[in-house]
């Protein structure tokens, strides 16, 4: 898998790979965080989409779609954690 790194813009979160180019910028709207591929990478010979569930294209990819993606490149103990303070603040545990 590529390196993926983030910079912070004033309309969102820029998003970088291969070479440092700009793939795309999260943004978050009333329904909530999403990400939208930058015009310079879908019209760039070659470019691929970076998941499957998120077609190349110009559209805002949804909150839906988007959140599960961006959550799988957390560290596994982050999501962990998040999971057991879920768990204890339900009352399961």
């Amino acid at each position: 898998m590529p390196d993926v790194a983030e910079e912070e813009e004033p309309d969102g979160y820029s998003i970088r790979i291969l070479e440092q180019r700009r793939v795309g910028t999260i943004d978050i709207d009333k329904n909530g965080p999403g990400f939208t591929y930058d015009p310079g990478w879908v019209g760039l010979q070659g470019a691929f989409p970076i998941s499957i569930t998120m077609p190349l294209g110009m559209e805002r990819i949804a909150s839906g779609t988007f959140l599960p993606w961006a959550a799988n490149l957390l560290p596994e103990s982050v999501q962990l954690g998040e999971r057991s303070d879920n768990f204890l603040r339900d009352g399961a545990g």
